[in-house]
Formats: structure tokens, sequence, C-alpha cells
């Protein structure tokens, strides 16, 4: 074989196996060699492509481009590199990189093309930029400033927040040095010295991620916080660092709101309290001295000291719920009559000596309002008119309808109130006259409230026809379609019902013994049997093995709180349950409510309100269940007697584990509802740690093998596959 031969077939070996898609065309656009990648790849039949059946403009999504590329071809004789899109034998179209050059083949003017699949470069770049585009998105939609800086200093990243907070031009901003940044954190700075090293500190350790804290001078101190935080790739090489910047202001006033509150708070309560322990300290000294009528004059100062502290509690837990904007409102067709009564009754330990008159006409209808937060406003307007009313005046509440209001007014007749300061008394710590006493904060909880209900507040003064005073007025919503409402019948109290509370099974769960002492005295006098627990596991120990009628129930409690132990109760039984709490917020009571129980009464309170929802929940008691239900289940001859806790089966008594009577006493009060796998972990092991569905797969079995004729077709525990079980009993 000669060596030219030899040669061209040692080309054609190499260029027929190389891995790059390659082929030769003449100019007319016919193939005259295509190797095997070309024809793999583009899914093309090489014979096709050399008879001619395919040609070079068939390979392109669009057939100019091949026009063109020839053309170029011609003139330029090289194209290296160029993005085309090609199809292939199914009409795929793949990106490619085109490379080609003229050559003298076979004696035929030729080019020859070189192709490299770019389609996976071309999915991570559409990736790349999706992403791209989310981060940039991301970024831009953040209400806090951003800034990012590469590891030579330099910003790469800066949002239009933080952009518009200093007033710079973004784009510019990108591509500075971070110091043109901070040269904006230190104008204005109120000390700029420290917070330039404190700048520098933070660069230096931001690995660290630490906080530095700016107060910057203008119409009023504007406080920023800049938190820095490291960038990382992700294989954990650092990429620079960057910065988080907020406006803290807001928060820091609310601290210092708060701060201003809990020293008003410990102001006003430091004088009752100290009268308070002086009374309880002189009692307890000389009480044995002392005569009945002296003991009775210490207690009423006790007992009217201790409503003062309770008013102040209530003043600050009210400024708190206004200033958060949680009121909670939870309206109700009220009747303004009851409301004001019950108000005057509220504020009575400020209104010793002022008499109080009421015009309130006949008839008047109902609003639509929050009882608790409509006497909460009323009585904070009552204590301010307390403090400006001389001895012996009267306060006179009216109560007047406009439209679709309800109009209350609350007049007084002291000093009133200068033209100057009635537009500004409803702010916070506001005060006609400063040496009147009170932080200024009443009237403005009144006015949030009044402005919650849809409502508005004013003040007029002097009141029309007078001379002297101040006269408030607050509106509320009328109900709609109020029918008139009858006379209240005389009511004897022979035929009042009351429950038979003899012999009635209380259990109080509270951990405070001066409570406990308190709750066991008010029940054993009205005839209640009690028994007490201190905490959750112990009160449901008592409960399994002696149901009360009623669970009186604290909410903070060591270990297992309130709701706890009421969720627990309430897998087993209706009992009524009355929640004991000293939180009062709606958002707490609703979650209360929800836990299941079926009322609550707040720390502190008076014997005869407890006894009151006591009976009221006993009432309701016995309409749940009757007796006969509560205490056996019968279905198929399997009978369970929840009392005692015995099975039987057709007359012949089954021997379960506690845990197996747990199951089937569950399903059993449950029947016909779908109990899901979690549930039922979670009933029979509330209190012990978190146990699998496979536990409770060998207990359901056990318990199927002693209560099923069929235990592999059962027909009381039926599953649900995926789901759970239901108790079917035919």
């Amino acid at each position: 074989m000669k060596t030219g031969d030899r040669a061209d077939r040692m080309y054609q070996e190499l260029f027929d196996l190389g891995p790059m898609p390659t082929a030769v065309f003449d100019m007319n656009g016919k193939c005259l060699l295509a190797n095997r990648a070309f024809s793999y790849q583009l899914g093309y039949d090489q014979e096709a492509l050399i008879s001619g059946g395919i040609r070079f403009e068939d390979l392109f999504h669009k057939r100019s481009l091949a026009e063109e590329l020839v053309t170029e071809l011609k003139e330029r004789h090289v194209i290296r590199r160029r993005v085309v899109l090609l199809e292939d034998n199914e009409d795929r179209v793949i990106p490619m990189l085109f490379s080609g050059r003229t050559l003298d083949f076979k004696g035929r003017p030729s080019f020859d093309v070189s192709l490299t699949d770019i389609s996976q470069q071309k999915r991570l770049e559409r990736a790349f930029r999706r992403d791209h585009a989310r981060m940039t998105s991301l970024i831009e939609s953040l209400t806090a400033g951003l800034f990012l800086v590469d590891n030579k200093g330099v910003i790469t990243e800066f949002n239009l927040a933080l952009a518009n907070f200093f007033g710079l031009d973004q784009e510019r901003m990108i591509g500075e040095r971070y110091q043109e940044l901070f040269a904006r954190f230190l104008s204005g700075a109120l000390e700029p010295e420290m917070v330039q090293q404190s700048l520098a500190r933070a660069v230096f350790a931001v690995s660290e991620r630490p906080v530095v804290e700016i107060a910057r001078n203008g119409e009023s101190v504007q406080h920023l916080e800049v938190a820095f935080f490291p960038v990382w790739d992700e294989d954990g090489a650092p990429l620079g660092w960057g910065g988080l910047v907020q406006d803290v202001t807001e928060a820091r006033d609310r601290l210092a709101w708060k701060l201003e509150l809990l020293s008003i708070l410990a102001h006003d309560i430091r004088a009752p309290l100290a009268t308070l322990k002086g009374h309880a300290t002189a009692l307890l000294a000389n009480y044995r001295r002392w005569g009945d009528e002296m003991i009775m004059d210490f207690l009423e100062a006790m007992d009217r000291t201790t409503d003062e502290l309770v008013r102040q509690v209530d003043r600050s837990l009210a400024l708190t719920r206004v200033e958060s904007g949680r009121l909670g409102l939870r309206p109700e067709a009220v009747d303004p009559v009851e409301i004001i009564h019950q108000s005057v009754e509220r504020a009575a330990g400020v209104l010793i000596d002022i008499p109080i008159e009421l015009d309130l006409p006949a008839g008047l209808p109902k609003v639509r309002a929050d009882p608790a937060r409509v006497e909460e406003m009323l009585v904070n307007i009552l204590d301010n008119a307390a403090r400006f009313t001389p001895p012996d005046k009267p306060i006179v509440i009216q109560a007047r309808r406009d439209g679709p209001l309800l109009q209350l007014s609350v007049t007084d007749q002291g000093q009133g109130i200068p033209p100057d300061k009635q537009k500004l008394i409803f702010e916070k710590y506001a005060r006609a006259d400063t040496n009147s006493g009170g932080t200024g904060l009443g009237l403005f909880i009144a006015n949030k409230i009044a402005q919650a209900h849809g409502g508005q507040i004013w003040v007029t003064s002097p009141p029309p026809d007078s001379e002297q005073g101040a006269q408030f007025t607050f509106t509320l919503p009328i109900m709609p379609s109020q029918p008139i409402p009858e006379p209240p019948q005389k009511v004897g109290d022979d035929v009042i019902h009351r429950v038979r509370v003899k012999g009635q099974r209380v259990l109080v769960v509270e951990d405070e013994p001066d409570t406990q002492t308190l709750l066991y005295a008010i029940l054993a006098e009205e005839g209640y049997q009690v028994e007490i627990a201190s905490d959750g596991p112990s009160a449901l120990d008592i409960f399994r093995t002696s149901p009360p009628n009623l669970v009186l129930l604290d909410w903070m409690l060591p270990g297992m709180n309130g709701l706890i132990v009421c969720r627990t109760i309430r897998r087993w039984s209706n009992v009524p349950i009355l929640l004991i709490t000293s939180r009062t917020s709606q958002t707490d009571l609703v979650t209360a409510l929800d836990s299941g129980a079926d009322d609550y009464i707040t720390k502190p309170f008076q014997a005869p309100e407890l006894l009151a929802r006591m009976r009221a929940l006993l009432r309701r008691g016995e309409g749940w269940i009757s007796e006969e239900e509560r205490d056996t289940f019968s279905a198929e001859g399997l009978l369970i007697n929840f009392d005692a806790r015995e099975v039987w089966l057709r007359g012949s008594r089954l021997k379960l584990t506690p845990t197996e009577y747990e199951l089937l006493a569950h399903f059993a009060q449950h029947r016909g509802q779908v109990l899901t796998y979690e549930q039922l972990v979670d009933h029979i092991w509330s209190l012990e740690a978190r146990r699998s569905r496979h536990d409770l797969f060998v207990h359901i079995s056990r318990l199927r093998k002693k209560i099923e004729p069929k235990p592999k077709d059962p027909r009381f525990i039926v599953t649900r596959w995926g789901i759970g079980y239901v108790f079917m009993p035919r």
C-alpha cells in the first residue's frame, strides 16, 4: 500500500471516529462526508446524508441562516464559534456552536463544518438568569436596605430601599467601594468617631455577624441598625460580606414607651401597695385587741386598695393592647343601660363622695360593641371626671339616639378644659391640669377604643347651658332592626332555677397555696365537695380515678400548663371546665376556649361571680349526656362500663391491658369518626415519651384478637388505609 493511501485512510479513520460532529459540504449544500458523531447527535442516517437526501440548509431551524453562513464562508473563508440553532431528525431545536472553513475536497470547492452541542450550557445559562432574576426580585422587594461587597471591597449589590433611604443613585453605587456608603452612615451621626470605629471593627470581624447601631440627627433623632454577615459560595469559600440596614427608630420609641409605662405603673401602684401593706401589718399585729368594728374598717380599706390596684393593672393592660393595635374586639348586641350600670359599679372606688345622675330614656336600642372594651372606656372617662369634680357635685351620664348611632356622654362640674387643650386632650400623656395627678393615658385609651368601634369621641367645655365643667361624648353603632324590649318582669325567689350544689364534686387545679385556701373556703361554704391538685399530672390522675362534676383550672401551672390539662381532659370527658387566669387579652382567652374550656374568670375574682359561673356551667352540663350514656356503651354483644373500666363480650369479661382499654374506650366515645394515627398516638401516650405508629399497630392488633370474631375481617375497628381507624359497630 502506498504511503499516501495509508495516510488518507488514517485521516479518514480519525475523521470518522472524532467526538465532535464534523461534515464536509460542497458549495451547493450537498454533503460529501460526515462522521459518526454528526449522524449520532443529529439523528440523521449517514447514507441519507451522503446520497444528498439531506442538504446543508435542512439542518437549520431557519433555512435563511444556512444561506448567510455559505455566503460568509465564500467571502471570509472561515467562521469561528457562531451560535446557531439546528434541527435533528425529530425536529427538535438544538443550540450549537458552528465553526467552518473553505477547502478543496477532491478537486471540488467545499467547506467543512464542526459543531459543539451547547444545549446543556444554555439550560444552565437560563437557570442562572432565572435564579438571578429571582434573587434580584427578592433583594428589591426587601423593605430593609441591603448591600453586598466582594472580597476586593467593591459593592456588587445595592437594593432600591437602601438607595431611597439615603437618596443615592442605585446603579452608580454598584461598583463603588464600600467606604463611600460608610461615609453616608457617618454623615449626620451624633457620634461619628465612635460609629467609624464600630464599622471598622464590624468589617474586620464580619464572620461574627456584628450589629452596629447608629444615631443620626435630623428633624428628630433617627436610629439605624446595620447587621453585618459573611457571604460564602456552595463550597464554603468566602465571596465577600454584606449588611442589612434597618430604621429601628419606631422600635426604640416603643421600647422607651414600655419602660416609661413600667415606670408609671410602678409609681401608681406604690402608694396602694404601701397602704395595703400597712393595713395588713397593723391588722396582723393588733387584731386580737381590736373590736369587730375597727377590724371591718381595716378590711374595707384593704378591699378598696385592692380594687385600686386592679384598676391600675387593667389600665396598663388596656394601654398595651391599644399600642400594639390588638384590641381584639368581640362585638355583640349590648344593652347600653346594663353597660352603664356595670361601669358605675366598677368605678365605685373613685366615686366615693360623688353622686351619679343617670339620664337614660326608656327603650334605648342595643348597640353593636364589645362590652368589656366599652366598659373600660366608660370607667376611664368616669375616672377622669372624678379627678376634677368637687365633692357632692354630681356627674351626669346621658344617652341619646342620633340616627344610626347612640351618643353617650359624661358631664362633670370641674374647672373645665381650656380651648387650646381640647384638641390635644385625647393624645398620649396629655393632661389639662398638670397638678391634678393621673398619667394622661385614660382618655387616650378611650379614644382608641371608640375609634375601633367605628365611633368618635369629643369634649365640650363648658357643656351646654353651663358655665364650667366638661362633657365627654362618644358614639357607638346601633344594632339594626332592634325590637322594642318588653319591660322586665319581677321573678320571685321561689321560681329561680338553681343547681343543687350539695354533694357536687369540684376538682381545683391550682399551685398557689393562698389561692387553694381561698377557693376551698368559698366552695366548702356553698356545700361543694372539693379536691385539690397542685399540678397537671396529679389532676389527671385524680380525674381518671374519680371524675368530678366540674373542674376549676388555673392556666399557669408548673410543668404542664392548664391548657394541656384541658385538652387532655377533653379527650375523655365533657365535664365543665372553668379556667381561672390572670391573662386578659382576647387572643389568650380565645385560645383557652378553643382548647376546650367552657368559660373563664380573671384574677382577682369576686366569690359571687365565681359561684354564679359555676352554677351556670353545672346547669348546662346536665344536658350534655345522659347518666346511662355516660356510664356504659353497648353494641353487638360488646359492653363497656366506663365507671368500672370493665369490658364484657357476649357475657364474658375481657382482660384488657390499660392501653387496650384506653384505645377501646376512646373508639367507643368517638364511634363513626375517623381517628388518625397521630390522634390516637397522642391520646394514648400524651404524657409519655413520643411513641411511633408501630406501637399503635401492635396494640390495635392485640385488641382486635380479643374483641373481633374475625380479626382479619374486623367489624368493630375498621382500617382507613393511610389515615387511621374508625369504630363502626353494626
